[in-house]
C-alpha cells in the first residue's frame, strides 16, 4: 500500500539524526465523572514519544494572525504513533542525544497527510 510505504520513507528520514529529533505529544485528559460518588477523577497525561522535524515558516507566510513570529512547523513521524494530535496539544522537542528537552511547544492546529484513509504524516503548527 503507497501510504506505508510513505510511512516507511519518512520514518528512515526522521530516525536520521541530522533531521529528526525526538519528539513528545502530549495533552491533559479529564477525568471521569462517576455519578454516584458525585466526584470526579484526577486528569491523566495522555503522550506518545516519535520523531519530528521542526521548520521555520516563510517570511510570506507570517501574517500575525494565522502564523505568528516564531510559529514552527513540526512534520511527525506517523509510523508507531498511538494518538493523533490535537490542538492545544504540547510538544515537547529533545535534543540530538534525545535526553534533553530543548524547546516546549503549544500546537496550534495541525494537518494529516493521509492517502486512501491511511496518514502518512501529521504537520503540526506549533507557538512557544
Amino acid at each position: 500500500m503507497l501510504a506505508d510505504d510513505l510511512q516507511g520513507d519518512i520514518a528512515a528520514l526522521l530516525d536520521d539524526s541530522d533531521y529528526g529529533r525526538k519528539v513528545v505529544l502530549s495533552r491533559q485528559v479529564p477525568g471521569a465523572y462517576d455519578p454516584s460518588t458525585g466526584e470526579t477523577a484526577p486528569a491523566s497525561v495522555l503522550s506518545n514519544t516519535t520523531r519530528g522535524l521542526l521548520l521555520g515558516y516563510k517570511d510570506s507566510l507570517i501574517n500575525g494572525t494565522l502564523i505568528k513570529q516564531g510559529d514552527r512547523k513540526c512534520i511527525l513521524k506517523v509510523k508507531g504513533m498511538t494518538m493523533t494530535p490535537q490542538d492545544t496539544d504540547i510538544l515537547e522537542v529533545y535534543d540530538k542525544t534525545g535526553k534533553t528537552v530543548t524547546d516546549t511547544y503549544s500546537v496550534v492546529s495541525f494537518k494529516t497527510g493521509e492517502l486512501g484513509g491511511t496518514p502518512y504524516l501529521y504537520t503540526l503548527q506549533v507557538r512557544k
